[in-house]
């Protein structure tokens, strides 16, 4: 990362309840293509969290990104949620 330059992680919340990313989603799509693709994509996240389940994913709580974030020479970094509150979002600029 170039001085000054930004950078932006996230992550799901450990655990994230994938169905209310789905319900606040139907709740705003106007067509039946849109619900379909959000079918899709929770179908497709499901199996993520399965693969979190066992093992082979990990997804990072706030307190873990922050702890990534705090050994860089990094500053002003802020955190966002995502997803319906169910990702974390972190952003900080490497000082110059």
């Amino acid at each position: 990362l170039k001085p000054g330059g930004t950078i932006v992680i996230s992550s799901l919340k450990p655990f994230a309840d994938l169905s209310q990313i789905y319900r606040d989603f139907a709740d705003r799509t106007e067509s039946n293509e849109e619900l379909e693709e959000a079918r899709k994509l929770l179908s497709a996240a499901g199996r993520i969290k399965q693969k979190e389940n066992a093992g082979i994913y990990h997804f990072f709580s706030e307190d873990e990104l922050k702890g990534l974030l705090a050994d860089a020479p990094l500053s002003n970094i802020r955190t966002f949620r995502a997803f319906s509150n169910q990702a974390n979002v972190m952003v900080g600029e490497k000082q110059s």
